[in-house]
C-alpha cells in the first residue's frame, strides 16, 4: 500500500535523523542538531504524544543543544517541561525525575539564575539522600556540586558571567 508508513520503517528514521544530530553536536553544529532535533520532536509529539518517552528524551537533546549554543533561555524552559513531565510520569524520586532536576539547575546556573539553581541542587541532593543514601557515587556528586556553588556564590557577586557552560547529564538510553 503507498503512502503507508510501517513502524519499523519510522523508527529506523527516527533513528538516522537522531544519529545524525548526535554527530552534528559532536562537531559542535549545535543549531543545526537543534533544527533536527526540533522537527524530530514535533513529529515525535505528532506521533506519540508529550508523554511518551522518546518524545520526553528528545526534548532532553534539544534542551542539550540549545545550552550548548548558548541559548540557556530556551533550554531552561525545555528542561522545565522535562522536569514537569518526568514527575508526573515518574515521580519525583525517580532517577530520571532527579537529572532532569540535575539538568535544570546546571542550566540556570549557566543563566545566571544562581539561588534559583542553588534552591534546585539543594532539593537534588536531599532527594538523592532519601533515594541513594549519602554514600553513593551520585549523592556524593550531587553534594560536592552544591558545595562548590556555595563556595563560589560567597566569593564572588551573583551577577558573574559563567567561566565555562556547564555539563548536562545525559540519560544512558538517550545515546
Amino acid at each position: 500500500m503507498q503512502g503507508v508508513v510501517k513502524t519499523g520503517d519510522l523508527c529506523i528514521e527516527f533513528q538516522s535523523k537522531m544519529a545524525s544530530a548526535r554527530a552534528l553536536s559532536d562537531q559542535r553544529a549545535y543549531e543545526k542538531a537543534s533544527v533536527l532535533e526540533y522537527i524530530i520532536l514535533q513529529a515525535r509529539i505528532r506521533l506519540f504524544g508529550n508523554l511518551h518517552p522518546l518524545t520526553v528524551a528528545t526534548m532532553v537533546n534539544l534542551a542539550i543543544s540549545k545550552s550548548e549554543f548558548g541559548e540557556f533561555e530556551a533550554a531552561e524552559r525545555l528542561e522545565e517541561v522535562v522536569m514537569d513531565l518526568r514527575m508526573e510520569i515518574l515521580g519525583e524520586l525517580h532517577s530520571d525525575t532527579l537529572l532532569a532536576m540535575h539538568n535544570l539547575a546546571y542550566t540556570r546556573r549557566a543563566w545566571k539564575k544562581t539561588s534559583a539553581s542553588l534552591r534546585l541542587m539543594e532539593r537534588c541532593v536531599e532527594l538523592r539522600l532519601q533515594v541513594l543514601g549519602s554514600e553513593h557515587k551520585s549523592t556524593r556528586n550531587f553534594r560536592e556540586t552544591l558545595e562548590r556553588w556555595r563556595r563560589a556564590d560567597q566569593d564572588q557577586p551573583s551577577d558573574r558571567t559563567p567561566v565555562s557552560t556547564p555539563v548536562m547529564v545525559v540519560p544512558d538510553y538517550i545515546n
